[in-house]
């Protein structure tokens, strides 16, 4: 077992690990921006949690009724939903960014090219020269690549038997002949699409529109406002816009309906319990009359000198002893905690002949509770109280481990003690296997029964514990402080415990 202190201090490694883990984890996603903002969200949480704890410490410390403690829980949340609503809600406009351009994608264009030629050909065998013109289109991906082409001399077929008839690449039978541009036209054919980055509190995050049309004159690198979209924090545009939804109103209207809710019941509860009535004062005894001693009569001679006899108070007639059946043992059972049920083992192993020393409790017992003596034969106990856990072949395996270390080399038997049916059937084959006596609630509650009930405390009283430290009286706190509802009645031990008789600085 650990000691409390070194539980708190895992506990506090824990809880700091959980928070670098987190502000690691959006570092990574969204930069170191995302890191420092995930540390502030988590101590923006831990701020909301302490003021409901210390909320919830005033409480109980005023010893309200249930209906009381419904409506304090209820104006918490309400509390709680109203403090966490502005980091929930969107804005009532988008949110101004400097985004910065970091790629240009089109917009796409075409050139016209006018072109003039001349050509030489026979007809009605006659030679003709006539000047022709023709145009050549090309697409291009980028307006900017459009506008800086330059046209060039080029070279084109015609027809010899129809001149008009031309194409720029090379055919067969076709005469070739140098072209001269004259002209060119560019036709945008296309948005442009432009990359921005821009930063929102996380990290830098991109985002693509096509809404400018003076895109093309931008160049990478060119810093400009934009306006985001707080809901997708994707959406971007070049002037303000307003948001559509994401206000979460109906948060502050849940808030609003629970803190009515736990004020109507905190009212009702002060109007049920009536005003204060004052204590009555203390009524004075009338005054004594004074004693006339001269007009006393003579006091009365007792003739008899014998000293008088009292007779003692008859003494009241003794409790009934509760009678407990066989029926109610598992239920009985069920109540003790685990410390209660060492001393019920060690009672039973005491009926068989065995002689005890319980080694369990708070302290260190490595892996054996209660060791046993009995002629020969020596053993060490293992007790499992778990109404909440079960006890798998792991659970026996660590016993076994432990029953075979050197410090238990001289013990020649073991016994496990199992108080509730929630073991497994390898668990029990297991130790079966490894010749430890495995002690299931049913062979328990028939030990119980033929010894006699009344030999066991525990069971007549599950509400008489004792600290599992120093085996003083625990004290019930009529006020249940967190977690914690026992204390020892030891003032050098001052132990507290929960319902569960665990050490709460261990939790």
């Amino acid at each position: 077992m650990h000691s409390p202190s070194e539980l708190r201090d895992a506990k506090s490694r824990r809880a700091l690990l959980v928070i670098v883990g987190i502000a690691l984890l959006a570092g990574g996603v969204h930069g170191v921006g995302g890191g420092g903002n995930a540390i502030l969200a988590c101590f923006v949480f831990l701020i909301v949690g302490g003021i409901g704890s210390l909320f919830w410490q005033w409480v109980a410390q005023r010893q309200w009724a249930s209906e009381k403690k419904f409506g304090s829980h209820l104006v918490v949340a309400s509390l709680v939903i109203s403090l966490m609503w502005p980091l929930l809600h969107a804005p009532p406009q988008w949110m101004p960014k400097i985004a910065t351009v970091t790629a240009i994608d089109g917009p796409s264009a075409t050139t016209e090219t006018d072109y003039e030629y001349h050509s030489v050909y026979l007809r009605d065998g006659m030679s003709r020269d006539s000047i022709y013109r023709t145009t050549q289109m090309k697409t291009w991906s980028r307006l900017s690549e459009a506008n800086s082409f330059r046209a060039t001399p080029t070279v084109v077929y015609f027809d010899p038997s129809d001149p008009k008839k031309v194409r720029f690449d090379e055919a067969p039978e076709w005469v070739s002949v140098t072209a001269m541009p004259k002209a060119t036209k560019v036709r945008k054919t296309g948005e442009a699409t432009v990359t921005l980055q821009f930063s929102n509190g996380f990290g830098l995050k991109s985002a693509t529109t096509t809404t400018n049309p003076y895109v093309a004159r931008y160049k990478v690198g060119t810093t400009l406002p934009i306006w985001v979209d707080p809901r997708s924090g994707t959406r971007v545009s070049f002037r303000q816009l307003n948001t559509e939804g994401g206000q979460e109103y109906w948060l502050l209207a849940l808030a609003l309906i629970l803190g009515l809710r736990g004020i109507g019941a905190l009212v009702a509860c002060v109007l049920r319990a009536g005003p204060s009535v004052p204590p009555p004062l203390p009524v004075q005894p009338p005054p004594l009359p004074r004693m006339n001693f001269r007009s006393a009569p003579p006091r009365e001679t007792r003739q008899d000198c014998s000293p008088r006899l009292h007779r003692p108070a008859a003494a009241p007639p003794p409790l009934p002893t509760p009678v407990i059946t066989e029926n109610l043992i598992p239920e009985l059972m069920g109540k003790i905690d685990w410390f209660q049920f060492e001393k019920v083992t060690a009672r039973i192993l005491e009926s068989n002949g065995w002689r005890v020393d319980r080694r369990g409790g708070a302290g260190p017992d490595g892996g054996v509770d209660i060791i046993a003596t009995k002629a020969e034969l020596r053993a060490v106990v293992q007790c499992k109280h778990w109404p909440k856990k079960q006890v798998v072949t792991k659970t026996i395996r660590e016993f076994n481990g432990a029953w075979r270390t050197a410090d238990f080399e001289d013990y020649n038997c073991a016994h496990f003690f199992c108080g509730f049916d929630n073991y497994t059937a390898d668990a029990a084959k297991f130790a079966h296997d490894n010749k430890i006596t495995f002690w299931g609630p049913k062979a328990i509650h028939a030990s119980i029964a033929s010894i006699g009930s009344n030999r066991f405390p525990e069971l007549m009283n599950p509400l008489a514990k004792c600290c599992p430290k120093c085996d003083s009286r625990l004290l019930r706190l009529n006020v249940p402080s967190g977690r914690t509802e026992w204390k020892c009645s030891n003032r050098k031990c001052n132990r507290q415990y929960d319902k569960d008789l665990r050490d709460p600085n261990r939790l």
